[in-house]
């Protein structure tokens, strides 16, 4: 998928994405959160897999009165991977970055990745 990015992508073009940084979340990662908002409630059940890098997450939101639950699943990748993902895509460059705009670390939150074309 990254390839036809860069296939649909101009000469000097370029791609960012942004996602959790693994680092950070791990540091801190919880087996499960629970937010309030307005006697609404939304809580989540965290299994990380380690042999997929997959967040496995079950949601239940309880929202006047009614119950929904659902299943969902985020890849977490980590810079080294998307980057080499990215330049074997036929991107020539893959800077990292956090939120704040400057060079990525640990500590960063998110994880903005910016490849570009020759």
């Amino acid at each position: 998928m990254l390839a036809e990015v860069a296939r649909a992508l101009h000469p000097g073009g370029r791609l960012a994405i942004e996602l959790n940084n693994y680092p950070a979340i791990m540091r801190t990662y919880l087996p499960s959160t629970v937010v309030e908002r307005d006697g609404d409630l939304m809580l989540d059940r965290h299994r990380f897999d380690p042999l997929a890098g997959r967040n496995l997450v079950d949601r239940t939101i309880i929202r006047d009165g009614s119950v929904r639950r659902t299943h969902f699943e985020v890849r977490m990748f980590t810079y080294p991977e998307l980057r080499d993902w990215l330049l074997e895509a036929g991107f020539t460059s893959v800077a990292g970055y956090g939120e704040d705009g400057r060079p990525l670390t640990h500590q960063h939150r998110r994880l903005i990745a910016v490849a570009s074309l020759p």
